[in-house]
């Protein structure tokens, strides 16, 4: 006759040999479908840094624009296939795992992020890559039409200036006309100078780099020998007497500016508030801005005998020049040098009231902060430890207020100096300050005491609270069904454990059913 029991236990374990199998079927496939994986990644992995490196070496500043094109395209396509198999892949081994019902493993994951990332990021290089072959294409273009514009510019400015056959008003009028086109053929120059630059260090070709570079010397050489002749030539234009005259007015007007501007640096820099500072500033940057004046004077003076010496003796003329521009220079380095004074002064008053205020703001918040109901409800510790910070925050607003003050007061000299009205306020918030700190110490001790006690007390509740436990295990004892009441002795000795106990705690047992 069978036994149930057995039979039972014989269906069970085959069941549980079939499920086993299964699972082990399953992990042999997972298995292989991981390894084929990670195969799958490292290639994709190792296409993606191919792509990557063929899309560094492109030369995209080199001359042949077709070839660049050809290449950039091709590059392109390879790039663009092996991302999108890259996220086919992931596409692929996501879906596996959802259609498993499982979440990602986390090694896996983290190469699905990597691979992704990598097939992101040199999609987004050959975007650049395309801006950049679309910029060298535009560079030298520009840099061609450039280089035949100033060439065409510098042989007709040489034949014009060179021309000793033309009248000296038409002469003069071909100086002009040089003189203003002269900025944009420079401005034409530099641009070509810097897209040269740029060619000679991104394309390979050494050949062209040097091309490139003899280009830009010749013709910034022969730039400046169109300018050196320019200046030659006006020299040489205008009436003597016509610019002896003109000197002399130019020499009185610059006097006249000279004393002016001394008599306003002998004013006394005195001042009350930052706007009186701020209003001397203004006054001596319109000074310094004044100077442009002057030196264009100065400029026309130097002109006007270069001019005379070229048919006359120039006389005390030279002595003259030399003084007036050291009087000048003497002046208007005293305007910079005052006014970076004033300037720097006025940062730093600005700075130390805006920190004042600033300082100001923060004791106002902080005291309502610390006055706010819902401050005092939170727990003891809490109000401890922002009262502490406090405590931290009120040392850093002092040491602010004292280096914006030393700060300012370097700035404070003989002839610059201000009222104590900035010092005063200081000090006052220094006071305020100080206030707080002793407010806050205050209640950083008490509640200290507070906190010490809480400890206290929940210390002596968890010692009691152990007692009980030791208790409610007698208890659990003695009710327990095996517990044999004719075992007196046993029975004995257990209440003697028990009754010591249930003294200590009488007030909780009087709470709790048994």
């Amino acid at each position: 006759m069978t036994n149930p029991g057995i039979d039972v236990r014989v269906f069970v374990c085959c069941r549980l040999v079939e499920s086993l199998r299964g699972k082990l079927t399953w992990l042999s496939g997972e298995a292989a479908f991981v390894e084929h994986l990670e195969a799958q990644l490292d290639d994709a992995t190792r296409a993606l840094r191919h792509a990557a490196a063929d899309t560094a070496a492109l030369d995209l500043y080199h001359h042949d624009h077709a070839a660049v094109q050809d290449k950039l395209q091709s590059v392109a396509l390879r790039v663009n296939q092996t991302a999108s198999e890259a996220k086919h892949l992931i596409g692929r081994t996501k879906s596996h795992y959802i259609t498993e019902g499982r979440s990602l493993p986390q090694d896996v994951a983290c190469q699905l992020s990597s691979l992704e990332l990598e097939a992101e990021s040199l999609v987004a290089k050959m975007e650049d890559e395309h801006q950049e072959a679309k910029r060298a294409r535009t560079i030298r273009f520009e840099y061609s039409r450039d280089v035949e514009s100033v060439q065409a510019w510098i042989q007709a400015a040489e034949a014009k200036v060179q021309d000793k056959s033309v009248e000296p008003h038409k002469l003069k009028e071909f100086l002009q006309e040089i003189h203003c086109e002269i900025g944009s053929v420079t401005d034409q120059l530099e641009r070509l100078t810097r897209h040269g630059h740029m060619i000679c260090q991104r394309t390979s070709n050494q050949g062209e780099r040097e091309l490139v570079a003899t280009t830009i010397t010749s013709l910034t050489e022969q730039l400046q020998q169109v300018k050196n002749w320019l200046e030659d030539k006006k020299a040489q234009v205008g009436d003597s007497l016509e610019s002896w005259q003109l000197f002399i007015q130019l020499y009185n007007s610059l006097r006249s500016w000279v004393e002016r501007h001394r008599n306003f640096l002998s004013e006394s820099l005195k001042f009350a508030t930052l706007p009186e500072a701020r209003g001397k500033l203004q006054e001596y940057a319109v000074a310094v801005k004044d100077c442009k004046w002057a030196n264009k004077q100065a400029a026309e003076m130097t002109a006007e005998l270069a001019k005379i010496g070229q048919c006359s003796d120039v006389g005390p003329l030279t002595d003259k020049q030399a003084v007036m521009e050291q009087e000048k220079a003497e002046v208007e380095s005293s305007l910079k040098e005052v006014m970076a004074l004033l300037q720097e002064m006025a940062e730093e008053w600005e700075q130390c009231e805006r920190k004042s205020k600033d300082v100001a703001g923060w004791i106002e918040k902080t005291r309502q902060s610390l006055d706010n109901p819902q401050n005092k409800k939170r727990s003891l510790r809490d109000q401890l430890a922002s009262r502490e910070k406090v405590l931290a925050d009120v040392s850093i607003q002092k040491t602010k207020l004292v280096m914006a003050m030393e700060k300012l007061q370097v700035h404070f000299r003989d002839r610059m100096c201000a009222e104590a009205q900035v010092s005063h306020e200081n000090e006052q918030l220094q006071r305020r300050l100080g206030e707080l700190q002793v407010a806050v110490k205050g209640d950083c001790r008490t509640l200290e005491a507070c906190v010490h006690q809480m400890d206290a007390y929940q210390q002596e509740i968890h010692r009691l609270r152990q007692q009980m436990v030791g208790v409610e295990q007698q208890l659990r004892i003695v009710s327990s069904p095996t517990y044999s009441p004719r075992d007196r002795d046993k029975a004995v000795a257990e209440q003697n454990v028990s009754v010591p106990s249930l003294t200590v705690v009488p007030w909780w047992l009087t709470n709790r059913t048994v």
